[in-house]
């Protein structure tokens, strides 16, 4: 028997024409989004803090909310000076003298 041979021609490959863009370029630009969204969250964030009912409406007897807006059950706001909540003081000291304590104790 003969041997045949495949005289076919293979297809000429597609020219690339237009590439689309590398994994490096991806990436950076990945990071570059991450990083604005950081900076664009983070700071809303710092400009907010939680309060006690207690707190605000002894602010408001004092006339120092500038501003409300409720939102269903949100509510928030600004003060016309920022206050200092003692309860919060008040327990932010209890847990450091509890933390303290439990590290004398860890010491012994």
């Amino acid at each position: 028997m003969e041997e045949q041979q495949d005289n076919k021609v293979p297809a000429p490959e597609k020219p690339l024409s237009r590439q689309g863009p590398n994994m490096g370029t991806l990436a950076m630009f990945v990071i570059f989004v991450a990083i604005v969204l950081f900076l664009v969250y983070n700071g809303r964030e710092a400009k907010q803090s939680r309060i006690t009912y207690g707190l605000f409406r002894e602010q408001l007897a004092a006339d120092n909310i500038a501003e409300v807006e409720v939102q269903g059950v949100k509510v928030t706001g600004e003060f016309k000076e920022p206050p200092i909540d003692r309860e919060a003081v008040k327990k932010a000291a209890e847990k450091k003298a509890e933390k303290t304590a439990k590290e004398e104790k860890k010491k012994k």
